[in-house]
């Protein structure tokens, strides 16, 4: 990656640690820059890994400065049953985005990002290797910007269905619950050092 995909990641991860530390979390456990258990040469990573009860989640942040204040990103037909990756669009509120999303293929966005697999391919693995009965729910969140934050229509998806949506959401629906030991252990061995 360039170097400035390089900053405005570590940007929105720090954004991310940041929130999570002050959302009071007593009994779940947060692990911060884990492995992809999936990935042989060790470069692929999930930035952050909450445990709380037997929910795991995995959060990949992104750090995307909206096109405008008031810019939305949008579903983008198909990009949820990829398994590689797609281009993920931004409209502002010139856009009619009161139509089917299918209507705006035609239609330029204001910005498109990289949505990639790596989440759905880190779940997968991560799915594979906890004990049965844990649930692994992937997320794809926005952090805060000094632009502010990107709005998401319902049904935005990353490749393999990961939802997208902004961190602070996220951390609204948030339930502390003390984290199963299980997936404490098993993600204890992927943290890197």
């Amino acid at each position: 990656m360039d170097g400035y995909n390089v900053a405005a990641g570590v940007a929105g991860e720090d954004s991310v640690a940041r929130m999570l530390a002050s959302m009071g979390i007593r009994d779940a456990h947060v692990f911060l820059s884990c492995r992809n258990p999936g990935d042989a040469t060790g470069r692929a990573d999930i930035d952050v890994a909450v445990v709380s009860g037997r929910t795991v989640w995995l959060l990949d942040a992104k750090h995307y400065r909206p096109a405008s204040p008031d810019a939305y990103l949008v579903p983008t037909p198909g990009l949820d049953a990829m398994r590689g990756g797609g281009e993920l669009r931004a409209y502002d509120s010139n856009t009619n985005l009161n139509v089917p999303v299918g209507s705006l293929a035609g239609v330029a966005p204001v910005r498109t990002y990289h949505a990639s697999g790596n989440m759905a391919w880190a779940a997968d693995s991560v799915r594979s290797g906890l004990p049965a009965g844990l649930d692994v729910r992937p997320v794809v969140l926005l952090s805060r910007t000094t632009g502010g934050v990107y709005g998401v229509m319902r049904g935005t998806m990353f490749p393999g269905a990961v939802p997208v949506m902004q961190a602070d959401a996220w951390a609204s629906t948030f339930t502390d619950a003390p984290a199963d030991p299980r997936a404490v252990g098993y993600f204890g061995r992927l943290l890197k050092s």
